[in-house]
């Protein structure tokens, strides 16, 4: 019997299918099974999946489309490992992922950690590299993910490696949430179980056109909603209390009632920058990283656009916005005229600055150029 079972979900991913398994059998650790799950696909997908049904080590199962969490809980009760990884029929696991995840189990011998992840970074559809990680705050991981997810944290969901002792006790994925079936499950598990973390980029997370359609649908938020509200006892166990789910399903429902007025993929990126703004100021506030609560902010994207919102929604204080972009230079942004990010070179901010933008990789680089320094003088949000 295999240590490990890799469940894999694909629906017309027939782009990037072969890369993801690619890197299933490019694993240095070998001690596993792959469910390989065709879930109804309409293009080439079932066809390439069967290609490599002749391996010993994968079973290979085609089905009407049922949906992911249908397919996932299938492959579970398919699968015989006793640690169950499922990954994005799109996503790209690091050689050393299984490896690393079943040597921390191993390591650590604590029965009452039921899931360990890794960090990750997010491409797009060609592999160009869009953000250079999941976790964010550089690095600095949360011990309560819990309290993440209330409004919205990116976990590297292919990198979940979960005892099956934990389907078990919680059950499996819900069928009446069929776009974040797994952020309901992983919520549900934390109310038994603490989550281990490998703070390595050991996943490749892919965004593409066919997924961002998915998760901009009405749907999604909608069932975000029925997901916090299902879950309000879990979130209160873990220290979250009432209000703030509140405010993050009302955060959701402007979201939808916007879709009318700016469309539901509009309204969709809206409200998920700005559940991940209010995520990352209610972050700033628990883990308590800065003495001051004035801040300047370093993007006038989306995010940055929901920053000031979120930040006096904790008791902060947005008091300069900084961008690059020469075309949003001088625009008002919240009542505060944005600035050229370059003059940060000649005068800096009396403040901690605060990155709000995807591009955080050449904004880190270049404040390190100014001679700013990481966590003391700045922290990204990406």
């Amino acid at each position: 019997m295999p240590r490990v079972s890799i469940i894999i979900s694909a629906f017309n991913t027939e782009k990037f299918i072969r890369e993801t398994l690619d890197s299933v059998f490019n694993q240095t650790y070998r001690d596993y099974e792959l469910i390989l799950i065709n879930d109804g696909s309409t293009d080439s997908t079932g066809i390439i999946t069967e290609e490599y049904a002749h391996r010993p080590s994968v079973r290979v199962f085609h089905q009407e489309n049922k949906g992911i969490p249908y397919s996932f809980s299938r492959g579970v009760h398919l699968s015989s490992g006793d640690l169950v990884i499922i990954c994005g029929s799109d996503d790209i696991m690091e050689p050393s992922l299984l490896e690393k995840e079943v040597a921390f189990y191993d390591s650590c011998r604590d029965s009452t950690i039921g899931l360990v992840y890794t960090d990750g970074v997010v491409i797009d559809d060609k592999g160009n590299y869009i953000r250079p990680n999941m976790l964010s705050f550089d690095g600095i991981v949360s011990d309560n993910p819990t309290q993440d997810l209330i409004f919205m944290q990116d976990f590297p969901m292919s990198s979940f490696l979960t005892r099956r002792a934990v389907y078990e006790k919680v059950g499996y994925y819900d069928t009446a949430f069929s776009s974040i079936s797994d952020t309901d499950f992983i919520i549900r598990a934390s109310q038994f179980y603490r989550f281990g973390v490998i703070p390595e980029k050991l996943l490749r997370y892919r965004r593409h056109r066919q997924n961002i359609t998915k998760l901009g649908s009405l749907m999604m938020l909608k069932n975000t909603i029925n997901t916090l509200n299902k879950n309000k006892d879990v979130f209160l166990c873990k220290g979250v209390p009432d209000y703030l789910v509140d405010k993050s399903i009302s955060i959701c429902q402007e979201g939808i009632d916007l879709s009318e007025e700016m469309g539901p993929e509009k309204a969709h990126a809206v409200t998920m920058a700005k559940r991940f703004i209010f995520n990352k100021f209610y972050r700033l506030k628990r883990d308590n990283l800065f003495t001051q609560n004035v801040f300047a902010i370093f993007g006038a994207g989306l995010p940055g656009q929901a920053a000031k919102e979120a930040a006096e929604y904790f008791g902060f204080k947005i008091a300069a916005v900084y961008d690059n972009d020469p075309v949003k230079e001088g625009t008002i942004l919240d009542g505060l005229p944005v600035i050229r990010g370059t003059e940060l070179a000649v005068t800096p901010p009396l403040y901690p600055i605060l990155i709000t933008s995807i591009h955080s990789s050449e904004i880190r680089q270049q404040l390190d150029s100014y001679g700013y320094k990481e966590i003391h003088d700045y922290l990204s949000f990406f």
